[in-house]
């Protein structure tokens, strides 16, 4: 219907959070046109804009939703397209890890106390009671369908929402609230719950430290993030950490989760995720091949994006697999320097705006072509690389 009456050109662009960018895009005539915008709740005050590119997307459709995300006053950043993207997809192994850590002997108010004192604006328990535990829940429901034999699973939170109790606007979720006051209070219920929950699942449960949740939480996300660039959804380790800043509260002052681990320490990130995936079993705890590699080679993520740009085979196989198009675009990024170098000049700041976009777009295509070429790797290594 939409292929019908929306003018030839026209951005199709959806909001959803976790649902397939190519599958909806697959319902139209022009794929290319369709992308994801995910907006945060609620939108009038949290400034990220996950924009996020399908399979066909073109360059001028990225382009336009890049643009309108700095024209609104938003903070964009582009992701690709699998369930949840970069930031969802990151908060559902630190919401489980959190979930088991309940199971296995701590009360939500010590993890929410532990993540909030870590700089978050509040712990992940709080944050599901504001946000709706019913949405959650349906989402769970869905993804259960096709769950992995085999792989731990919490219905804890699933039992509370089945008891009625869907957060803050229910009055009662994994916490109490009283009427007109948001404040969680921890629930005698909650706790008998608990107990009864690990007692049937067979969990003995036991003293869980500070240290042990704040690195569970913690380096599930960066283990994520790093799954995440390893595959291309993100280009960038930043394009992680302002995701986390700007969506999801990560503390500013520690710089996002990709930052926050070099800061500690790749090498002690990655023995520690070992050590728990030693002890758990769990294919989530696997280490990031991305994260072994780097620490072997004795670098950070902040090292990532500048790895591939010194690399003159790759930059070989993408000319000569591809040598017309990158030329045509070599030869529109040559005009738009002769024009940049003129606009540095005379510090005109709206054309240095417009070419900067317009790179950003011409950049993009030149890494899409190369994804199809010899070179693998090239679309998710050195797009970042193109901002020096």
């Amino acid at each position: 219907k939409l292929d019908q009456v929306m003018k030839p050109g026209a951005v199709l662009a959806t909001n959803t959070s976790t649902l397939d960018i190519d599958e909806i895009a697959s319902a139209t005539k022009r794929p290319e046109d369709v992308i994801g915008t995910h907006f945060f709740s609620p939108a009038n005050v949290m400034r990220l804009l996950e924009n996020v590119r399908g399979e066909k997307s073109s360059p001028e459709t990225i382009q336009t939703v890049m643009d309108m995300g700095k024209k609104i006053g938003k903070v964009a950043v582009l992701a690709g397209n699998c369930h949840g993207f970069i930031g969802n997809r990151m908060l559902h192994p630190y919401r489980r890890q959190a979930e088991f850590l309940v199971e296995e002997g701590a009360q939500p108010e010590d993890i929410d106390r532990v993540i909030y004192d870590f700089g978050f604006a509040m712990g992940p328990f709080a944050m599901g009671d504001l946000a709706g535990l019913d949405v959650g829940y349906r989402v769970r429901q869905h993804q259960l369908k096709t769950w992995p034999q085999g792989k731990r699973y919490s219905s804890l939170g699933d039992k509370i929402v089945e008891m009625g109790r869907h957060g803050q606007k229910t009055g009662a979720g994994w916490f109490l609230y009283e009427e007109g006051n948001r404040t969680p209070k921890p629930d005698p219920v909650i706790k008998e719950l608990i107990e009864k929950h690990a007692a049937e699942a067979g969990l003995k449960r036991r003293e869980v430290s500070d240290e042990e949740i704040l690195e569970r939480c913690i380096y599930a996300l960066v283990n994520e993030g790093a799954k995440i660039l390893e595959e291309g959804i993100a280009i960038r380790p930043v394009d992680i950490d302002i995701t986390y800043v700007y969506g999801y509260a990560f503390p500013k002052h520690r710089g996002g989760p990709m930052h926050y681990a070099d800061h500690v320490g790749l090498d002690k990130v990655l023995a520690r995720i070992r050590h728990f995936h030693e002890i758990s079993g769990e294919d989530e705890w696997k280490p990031a091949k991305l994260i072994e590699d780097l620490v072997a080679q004795g670098k950070g993520f902040r090292d990532f994006t500048r790895i591939a740009a010194s690399d003159p085979t790759m930059w070989r196989d993408v000319f000569l697999n591809n040598r017309e198009a990158v030329l045509e675009m070599l030869a529109r990024f040559s005009e738009d320097l002769t024009a940049l170098q003129r606009a540095i000049r005379w510090g005109d700041g709206e054309t240095l705006f417009q070419l900067f976009t317009r790179t950003r777009a011409i950049r993009r295509a030149i890494i899409d072509a190369g994804q199809d070429s010899a070179a693998p790797n090239f679309g998710r290594d050195v797009d970042g690389a193109g901002d020096d």
